[in-house]
């Protein structure tokens, strides 16, 4: 490759889901070159930026950090609705093929949204989306939702809404009821 000539992007299996904001990944592995070489241009912090297309918000990001520095590293942060102070994973990796791996890892099982995140969704937004984090809460077994999901329903005037809520409630209620008997047949043993 001359000296005009830009790396080729680097391939990625990105499956379905997925939305690519941006993409400047390069085929550009920073094992590969030396100190000096004028390759480090395109090792920045604004790398790549994937975006999953379900009501979950997370974000994918990719840089170089520092930026142009052979002794940086590649970082990997998974947000939700932009809150880049709380990321839900964060990586490093210092070659492609690790940054690949992680990065196919990452949209084949992206990382799932914390309890407290799921809870905190209770308390506004649409319906839909408060019964989606309740029926998340309620596949975990999040029995520390229910009165957040109790509160949710209190002010929740659609019928199929509520109707969703007090199902996911009642799993959560159900859930609970076999830990306590659980810790009972703990304590008669």
């Amino acid at each position: 490759m001359n000296s005009t000539e830009q790396p080729q992007l680097l391939p990625l299996r990105i499956p379905a889901g997925w939305l690519v904001r941006y993409n400047e990944l390069r085929q550009v592995d920073p094992e590969q070159i030396g100190p000096a070489d004028p390759m480090w241009i395109y090792m920045n912090q604004d790398l790549m930026q994937v975006e999953s297309t379900d009501e979950e918000s997370l974000l994918i990001d990719v840089g170089w950090y520092p930026d142009n520095d052979p002794h940086g590293h590649f970082g990997i942060k998974c947000v939700i609705e932009t809150d880049w102070a709380r990321p839900v994973a964060a990586f490093q990796a210092r070659t492609l093929g690790e940054l690949t791996f992680r990065l196919e890892s990452l949209f084949a099982h992206p990382p799932e949204l914390p309890v407290r995140r799921l809870i905190d969704r209770l308390t506004g937004g649409s319906s839909d989306r408060k019964c989606a984090a309740a029926e998340a809460l309620a596949d975990r077994g999040a029995v520390e939702a229910i009165d957040a999901i109790s509160a949710a329903m209190k002010v929740e005037h659609i019928e199929p809404a509520y109707d969703r809520l007090s199902a996911a409630r009642r799993r959560l209620i159900q859930q609970r009821v076999r830990e306590q008997s659980a810790e009972v047949g703990d304590d008669n043993t």
